[in-house]
């Protein structure tokens, strides 16, 4: 059997087509969307230009297949979370819209703390109104730009912008949902008693379906516009992250994901919705029923190594290959502010204990060390709310053996690499394949599919160390 995920990511549009007899990737093909940043802390896409990259990379992949477009028994959808996209009565959209990585909505940010408790929030919606979520994007184009808001009859998360134009349907998952800050955790549903103290009409907000749910099928002018057969079922697919976990084989308790590229992503799957959580952890519905996760956010991880790369004029390799111990200097590595597990965009990075003796190779040695310690500040509040046996490091990262065992060294743990780089576009692939029937749960089609492909065992006289050398730096005493 072939299915097709698609994933639409910040940079673009990508579609895989999976053969689900051998767990191939048969097919695949990307095409860009622009971002634009028209004011300081602005970024927004066009919706339109999601559409036109989604229909590029389905013909593209469709192309490269072996196999006809008819073949293709049912199609999955990821894409980036929270974007916050409103659409008119003929489902044209009425503005730009606002990605998770948007910063203008500090004013709505606030109104909304206003509103329940801060405890409330977390529990019922698993995390608290920061910037780029959907809600406090949906404030700010009510408060500043009405007239648009006043036009808006739907809306929709990037990825169910292209679910529309494939079936015309308004509908989202229950995973990419949770990231609205408007879906009840609990009930896998909408938090209408939240809209109504907002004031917000339910009707804007689309159908909820799970992950591997049909939510519709690819109408005649899909058909035209992609070349895909008509009557394709679609499933519900999910967000990036929850589509990443199920890519990664993240769907029970114990294995939990980390995804070391631009940012740093900490993700453990949770087998009843969180309640209780820490500052810094989020809660949000897994792509499958009744399963859910919680993650954790370093905003500048692979990030702050490339910023050092720029600063530096000279390549990853260079820098790694001059990497030496750190000898007493330490970097913050919040040069994007950041949410876990502070939740303050205000955050500054830097380097501190310099003196003349040092070098660019321990400043190198000291900014990984500075990310890897961030990251496990995110797995030690994971651990505190279920268990971690190893972990699965994926990313742009994975690939390097200096992370890798640094990572192993300062978590304390076994890293595992797995057989797939493909991450959320695969995750849509697999539940578009137990949509299709080609398998009878998330969790044995992650069976089949995901393994692991090496460990990096932790060393233990280096994980007494880290630790020790962390509370040096917690406490400014670290010295040569």
């Amino acid at each position: 059997m072939f299915v097709m995920g698609l994933d639409l990511g910040t940079g673009g549009a990508k579609a895989l087509v999976l053969n689900t007899a051998t767990s191939a990737i048969e097919a695949q093909a990307t095409a860009p969307v622009e971002l634009h940043h028209p004011q300081p802390g602005w970024s927004q896409q066009h919706p339109a230009d999601w559409w036109s990259a989604a229909c590029t990379a389905i013909k593209g992949a469709l192309s490269n297949a072996p196999c006809a477009a008819g073949d293709i028994k049912a199609i999955g959808l990821s894409g980036q979370m929270h974007g916050c996209t409103l659409v008119d009565a003929q489902d044209q959209p009425v503005t730009p819209a606002l990605l998770w990585n948007d910063q203008r909505t500090a004013a709505q940010c606030r109104a909304l703390a206003d509103v329940w408790p801060n405890a409330t929030w977390r529990a019922r919606l698993g995390k608290p109104p920061m910037a780029g979520l959907t809600l406090p994007s949906l404030c700010w184009i009510r408060d500043h730009e009405p007239d648009a808001f006043a036009q808006a009859t739907g809306l929709l998360l990037p990825k169910d912008f292209i679910r529309l134009h494939l079936t015309g349907e308004r509908a989202t998952d229950a995973g990419d949902g949770s990231g609205t800050l408007l879906l009840d955790l609990h009930t896998r549903d909408w938090a209408h008693n939240l809209c109504e103290a907002l004031a917000l009409d339910p009707t804007l907000l689309p159908r909820v379906v799970e992950g591997p749910d049909v939510s519709g099928t690819v109408t005649q002018a899909a058909a035209i516009a992609t070349g895909l057969a008509l009557g394709t079922p679609v499933v519900g697919g999910g967000g990036d992250q929850q589509a990443g976990g199920v890519g990664c084989g993240i769907t029970r308790p114990g294995t939990v994901s980390l995804n070391l590229g631009t940012s740093g992503v900490i993700f453990a799957a949770l087998d009843a919705a969180p309640e209780h959580l820490p500052r810094g952890l989020h809660g949000f519905c897994h792509s499958m029923p009744d399963r859910w996760h919680v993650m954790g956010v370093m905003l500048a991880a692979g990030g702050a190594l490339r910023w050092w790369r720029d600063v530096c004029g000279v390549d990853y390799d260079t820098l790694l290959a001059e990497a030496r111990p750190s000898a007493g200097v330490c970097f913050q590595p919040y040069l994007s502010g950041e949410r876990t597990p502070h939740e303050d965009p205000s955050l500054t990075g830097g380097f501190t204990g310099l003196q003349l003796h040092h070098d660019r190779g321990h400043m190198t040695t000291a900014l990984l060390e500075g990310v890897a310690f961030g990251l496990r500040d995110g797995l030690e509040l994971i651990r505190n709310v279920t268990v971690v046996d190893h972990l699965r490091f994926v990313g742009g990262a994975a690939s390097s053996e200096v992370w890798r065992q640094l990572i192993a060294d300062v978590m304390g743990c076994p890293v595992a690499t797995i057989n797939t780089a493909e991450g959320s576009a695969l995750g849509a692939c697999i539940l578009a394949a137990v949509g299709a029937g080609a398998f009878g749960s998330v969790d044995d089609a992650c069976d089949a599919m995901v393994h692991e492909a090496s460990v990096t065992h932790p060393r233990a006289d280096r994980t007494a160390d880290w630790a020790a050398w962390r509370d040096q730096c917690s406490t400014g005493s670290a010295s040569d």
